[in-house]
């Protein structure tokens, strides 16, 4: 262990409670973070619960508004990213449905009416008499597998990233920490 000042320390291994990160700043303060402060946010549960559906809902609205979902204050509209494993799980077809038990016109004020997906691009959609009369883009999908297709590549409008079933029954990536 690292002792700064003094010499005082012991070497042990406990369970971890908490990651604590130290930042200067104008004050000395401590307290614990909302789940919008973390660096990251993990949900896990049983199945069947709303973890993916509240996942869903705030991603979307923070894509689209450019206010906070709780406070309502004005933010920054940040797009997100839609993780999977494989190339196989972000085809067009399975993103649309993946969002289509969302209410797109209750979080949209009415605007757009359902999600399609173009070239992994995530879109809201208006759509009248069969054909798409507007678009907003929201976010991209992405697919582990391909890592090596984005590491060069900026995604700056980024804010949010759903990884969906990131514990698999089904296999790991080659070089995926199992």
């Amino acid at each position: 262990p690292f002792s700064g000042k003094t010499d005082l320390n012991i070497n042990a291994c406990y369970p971890i409670k908490a990651i604590i990160f130290l930042e200067r700043g104008i004050t000395n303060e401590i307290r614990l973070l909302s789940g919008k402060e973390a660096i990251y946010n993990i949900l896990l549960g049983e199945r069947s619960n709303g973890k993916s559906y509240a996942t869903k809902k705030l991603c979307l609205w923070e894509a689209y508004h450019e206010k906070d979902f709780k406070t309502g204050k004005p933010k920054k509209r940040y797009q997100f990213g839609y993780l999977r494993r494989w190339r196989e799980e972000i085809k067009s077809r399975d993103i649309e449905l993946y969002f289509a038990d969302m209410p797109i016109e209750e979080i949209t004020d009415g605007q757009f009416n359902g999600v399609y997906s173009y070239r992994n691009d995530i879109f809201l959609k208006k759509e009248e008499d069969g054909k798409i009369v507007d678009k907003k883009l929201i976010g991209s999908a992405f697919a582990l597998s391909m890592v090596t297709h984005y590491k060069s590549l900026a995604f700056p409008n980024i804010g949010n990233i759903i990884f969906e079933e990131f514990i698999t029954s089904s296999g790991y990536l080659d070089a995926e920490v199992r």
